[in-house]
């Protein structure tokens, strides 16, 4: 069982003072690893919570062998719950979406989303980083989930470091993968989200926009035409 589905037994025995406390944690592991207690009879909640504290994180090794299986999203929430946790695992899990294997790069993409998802402010750390990778960024799979990041970035939300990262970088990128006929249209879509998010700061923007929002609902999905009517009515 995982460190985040771990923590809330601990929280309901200090809040409860659960009696037989040993019931809550006997026979939860992590495949490969130590129990977390090893005699839950002498393990008090206290006791527990520390030791959970220095639970080990998640290896390199142990994440890809994750990433090499079919995710559900259940599972892919519990490994964004673990690396949320562990101080450099954003950087490897960007790494992971440069992989040439192409499925295994989505699904680290997938779990890079659910980060930022689970802890926003904490991702902000990352911001640098992250924005240098979106830019190259080529997987059309993985752009998807960038650009919801990304969509959550320039949203007008206050979250620290968000003034230091290279927009004007993003602009450009998002542009070129708005007008690229491969993109699926949830990138695209997407890609007009942030587009008119950022428009706040580079005045030019709005033009273009309008202009390709225009010429994309001309024959677009049903998608492109509600996000499209949107954004025009925004631009208004």
């Amino acid at each position: 069982m995982l460190e985040i589905e771990l923590q809330k037994y601990v929280f309901l025995a200090l809040g409860e003072g659960i009696k037989d406390f040993k019931n809550c944690i006997s026979g939860y592991s992590i495949p490969g690893r130590s129990r977390v207690c090893r005699n839950p009879k002498n393990c008090s909640p206290l006791t527990f919570y520390f030791k959970l504290l220095t639970f080990p994180r998640m290896t390199k090794e142990e994440l890809l062998k994750e990433l090499k299986q079919t995710l559900t999203k259940t599972k892919v929430e519990k490994l964004a719950g673990l690396a949320v946790k562990a101080k450099d695992s954003i950087e490897q899990i960007l790494g992971l979406t440069f992989r040439p294997e192409q499925e295994l790069a989505f699904r680290a993409a997938w779990i890079l989303e659910h980060i930022f998802l689970a802890n926003p402010t904490g991702f902000f750390e990352h911001l640098t980083g992250f924005v240098s990778a979106y830019n190259k960024q080529k997987n059309l799979s993985c752009q998807r989930h960038y650009t919801k990041i990304m969509m959550e970035i320039t949203s007008g939300k206050v979250l620290p470091g968000s003034e230091k990262a290279d927009f004007e970088t993003v602009v450009e990128t998002t542009f070129a993968w708005l007008i690229d006929d491969r993109a699926p249209v949830a990138v695209q879509v997407n890609c007009l989200d942030i587009l008119y998010n950022l428009s706040s700061r580079f005045d030019w923007i709005k033009d273009e926009l309008k202009a390709q929002t225009e010429f994309f609902l001309r024959d677009g999905s049903a998608a492109m035409q509600s996000r499209g009517k949107k954004i025009l009515k925004k631009l208004k």
